[in-house]
């Protein structure tokens, strides 16, 4: 039998961490950054996970989630952050089990921002992605996270803007 080297053309990320986006707050979510340069394309992807409070989650809070981001890893996004896709993520590593959310899905919610003034501005075309569908729209990516995230095994970026 002959050892095989398999070429895979799959995205990692290029920053995967997690990521506080207010000083002196407990706010945090996964943030992993892809760098698709083929595509020419950045996506940025914010995972809501359970360790974080109910109160703090990502969406109360999402243009100072991507303003932050924006700020704070701009070397990451490229010259142009309008062009950046920008996706919320949830499912069952979103929240404590319960036996109410145990099929929960994964899913996206993709978004656009407009920049004025250098701060987001979400417009109201956000569109619902199943995870099926992640692979029609962003091929060289695999997002899924399963069933937990186990936030030990990421480093910690804490914003200071």
């Amino acid at each position: 039998m002959v050892n095989q080297v398999v070429k895979t053309d799959k995205l990692t990320p290029v920053v995967e961490t997690i990521f506080h986006w207010k000083v002196g707050d407990s706010s945090h979510c996964l943030l992993r950054i892809y760098r698709d340069e083929r595509e020419e394309q950045v996506i940025v992807v914010l995972s809501e996970i359970a360790s974080n409070q109910d109160n703090t989650s990502i969406t109360r809070d999402f243009e100072a989630v991507v303003n932050a981001v924006a700020v704070g890893l701009q070397g990451y996004l490229g010259s142009d952050v309008a062009k950046v896709n920008w996706l919320k993520h949830y499912g069952r590593f979103s929240e404590r089990p319960t036996y109410e959310n145990q099929y929960d899905p994964e899913f996206f919610r993709k978004f656009q921002f407009e920049w004025d003034s250098g701060y987001p501005t979400q417009l109201e075309n956000d569109i619902y992605i199943h995870l099926e569908q992640t692979n029609t729209l962003f091929p060289a990516l695999e997002l899924g996270l399963g069933e937990q995230v186990d936030t030990g095994i990421y480093g910690t970026t804490i914003f200071n803007g």
